[in-house]
């Protein structure tokens, strides 16, 4: 029997098994409205207040390779475009430098995702859009490199690699940082750290870039490393050098997902949306869900009120700035986020950032973008589509969602994420 959720603009603790409860007792809301954990300005379902039992992912889910992991994109769906990798450098020899070395247990073969290390960032139906077009990350120092607003996502397979995305406040196009570099170890003092930098990625190996300079969101630095061991802990570091002097985060950890091969695993993640304006509220829930071991987050769209305005951004990261660096984020796009440059700068995602899937232990997700009204707007246009219009998953995402779940037919639980109700009136 096919198991197939349906996420939209809820807030909650899911749990795969599937036991779904009411997270009202995790937080409880302060606020205006008498509904738990609502703290949008009313319209859009708005609640942003619970967190939800994030999902154990009950039994089987044997996946083979995965799907935005450890599979060749081209044998996903027809329009996924990962582009080119840069230059990849090498990786082998050098001391703390390089490739990770085999992922997956003893005995299997290690699990392998082809696309990890290419992503370009967005590269969607809508075209190349040049401000988010990354540039290759140098040892250029600007005025400003110490890092900021560090996050954690998924480009690829969760089992075998991690995303960080974090920024520098350099005052111009002149004096940007471009140097970009993740240590990551195994080890809590960063002792035998692997790196990977501007001159040392390529697949299944790493990449480093950052996007165009921006007066608004500053300098946007991502880096993705491959080839992790599964359900493993890390430590890890991001910032800039010059060879000489050196500017980094303090140390943080992340976990690697489950063994995809793996039919016993159990895990929890959290679901929530519409915060809107409700930045220290969603820093509470970012909190609340770490302390419930949650493995990471669905967040349905509406992180805030005006997707154009980085004032509205820069209230969201730095309110929980303390949280975003231990738990990655899976983004879907909402109508208050108007499809706009200052969204797709500041999330590192899969496919072309609009729609995508991901594999997670015996279940497949889904994400699909419901406030593109067709595939007729630009990401940069600040119009969020007709909202009334019932084909604005149009035809290229139905098939996306038909063709991801018939290559993880064999998953157990299969979601589908996007912003809209499925009714309301």
């Amino acid at each position: 029997m096919r198991k197939l959720l349906f996420f939209t603009a809820l807030v909650l603790f899911l749990t795969v098994s599937c036991d779904v409860r009411d997270s009202g007792e995790l937080l409880n809301n302060n606020g205006d409205s008498g509904n738990s954990g609502n703290t949008g300005d009313s319209g859009d379902t708005g609640d942003t207040g619970d967190t939800g039992d994030t999902g154990d992912s009950g039994d089987s889910g044997n996946s083979g390779d995965s799907g935005n992991s450890g599979k060749d994109k081209d044998d996903e769906v027809d329009d996924v475009d990962t582009g080119d990798s840069g230059d990849s450098g090498n990786t082998g020899d050098s001391g703390n430098t390089g490739n990770t070395g085999d992922s997956g247990d003893s005995g299997e073969d290690p699990i392998t995702d082809e696309t990890c290390g290419l992503h370009e960032g967005d590269t969607s139906v809508f075209g190349k859009v040049p401000a988010l077009k990354p540039m290759q990350a140098t040892d250029e120092l600007g005025d400003s490199p110490t890092p900021e607003w560090v996050r954690l996502s998924w480009q690829s397979n969760p089992a075998i690699s991690i995303t960080v995305t974090w920024k520098t406040n350099d005052s111009s196009e002149g004096n940007m940082t471009k140097s970009t570099v993740l240590r990551v170890s195994e080890k809590d003092d960063m002792s035998d750290y692997l790196e990977i930098n501007g001159s040392n990625g390529g697949k299944m190996k790493g990449s480093a870039h950052v996007l165009p300079y921006n007066g608004n969101y500053k300098t946007v630095h991502v880096a993705e490393i491959c080839g992790l061991k599964p359900g493993t802990k890390y430590y890890y570091q991001v910032g800039s050098t010059d060879g000489t002097d050196e500017h980094f985060s303090d140390i943080y950890n992340f976990k690697t997902g489950p063994d995809p091969r793996d039919e016993t695993h159990k895990f929890r993640y959290a679901v929530l949306g519409d915060s809107r304006g409700a930045a220290e509220k969603v820093a509470e829930n970012l909190a609340k869900i770490i302390e419930e071991e949650a493995e990471f987050i669905v967040f349905t769209g509406d992180f805030v009120s005006d997707g154009k305005d980085q004032g509205d951004w820069n209230d969201f990261f730095n309110a929980s700035k303390d949280s975003l660096p231990y738990i990655p984020i899976m983004a879907v796009h909402g109508n208050h986020e108007y499809n706009a440059q200052n969204y797709f700068a500041q999330f590192a995602l899969p496919n072309n950032e609009h729609w995508y899937n991901f594999e997670y232990g015996n279940a497949i997700f889904v994400v699909l973008n419901d406030i593109a009204g067709g595939v007729v707007y630009s990401p940069i246009s600040g119009q969020n589509g007709d909202l009334m219009k019932s084909d604005s998953i149009d035809s290229f995402q139905k098939d996306f969602l038909n063709q991801s779940y018939d290559i993880y037919s064999d998953k157990t639980w299969k979601f589908a994420a996007h912003h809209r109700p499925l009714y309301s009136e």
